[in-house]
């Protein structure tokens, strides 16, 4: 059911009658992707190319501000997330897990580390 749920909610191909309808509503999505995607290749190219764009803050400014608008979606269920905002099952917290102290990974490097060769520095 989960499955189904994903796959009706968040790939959108529940919003189409017939969604692959002679592939045409395929090939829109694909053209719409390829636009926006040429519209963001030539921004980049027009500060210069790839580097330019990075040492500017352009990436780094896109990628904020999408990571924004995303969660602002799912905050305000725009954007369903199946399990997260939406179709939500309520579980009892798992029972006896086992717990293994930061120790343990102290106690098996140290170990590691006894058991090479003197004078080896690699793992």
């Amino acid at each position: 059911m989960r499955t189904q749920q994903m796959i009706a909610h968040e790939s959108g191909v529940a919003d189409s009658i017939d969604p692959l309808a002679g592939s045409y509503m395929v090939e829109s999505l694909t053209h719409e992707l390829e636009r926006k995607a040429m519209s963001y290749i030539q921004k980049i190219d027009a500060m210069g190319g790839a580097v330019k764009a990075i040492e500017a803050g352009y990436v780094q400014q896109e990628i904020a501000e999408s990571a924004y608008r995303y969660q602002k979606e799912i905050e305000t269920n725009q954007r369903t997330i199946v399990g997260v905002n939406e179709f939500q099952v309520k579980e009892e917290p798992l029972q006896d897990i086992l717990r293994i102290p930061p120790k343990w990974n102290d106690i098996k490097r140290k170990h590691f580390l006894r058991s090479r060769p003197k004078g080896t520095t690699k793992k």
